[in-house]
């Protein structure tokens, strides 16, 4: 794939995939920091690499934000987030059927993600596209 290429569209805005750069470290940086604050994102322990930004000429509404080289057969997806004001229009499964592009791209046969524990919603969302549970991540408070 080339530096910019346009994967899909949703009304004035395009589906546009980024090999790492500031622009998109940028957005990974801010909508992560989103997801963080509603509780929704845990640790940032790898790299970005590249990414997918729903954008028009003046904004951008979207972001997917993927790590190429954690696994050597998958893409690990570090997050995806929607402004509020669009959720619930189709953008979150054109994201991952972009992601899917992006995968086969790169002959890779797997896409991995996590989930934080208390995001029920997006769990259940996660079914409906044939993702499965692999692993728990688990974390104990030390007492003092």
């Amino acid at each position: 794939m080339q530096h910019l290429t346009v994967l899909d569209s949703y009304k004035e805005f395009k589906y546009i995939f980024y090999l790492k750069n500031k622009k998109l470290n940028d957005y990974y940086l801010t909508m992560y920091n989103e997801l963080e604050k509603a509780g929704h994102a845990g640790l940032m322990i790898f790299e970005l690499n590249g990414g997918i930004l729903l954008e028009s000429e003046d904004r951008v509404i979207g972001g997917s934000f993927l790590n190429f080289h954690r696994y050597n057969h998958g893409i690990l997806i570090l997050c995806i987030f929607v402004d509020p004001a669009y959720r619930r229009q189709g953008i979150w499964k054109t994201m991952h059927k972009c992601i899917d592009k992006i995968a086969k791209n790169k002959n890779k046969t797997e896409i991995w993600s996590a989930i934080h524990v208390n995001n029920l919603p997006m769990l259940e969302a996660l079914k409906t596209i044939n993702y499965t549970t692999e692993f728990y991540t688990v974390k104990r408070n030390l007492q003092n």
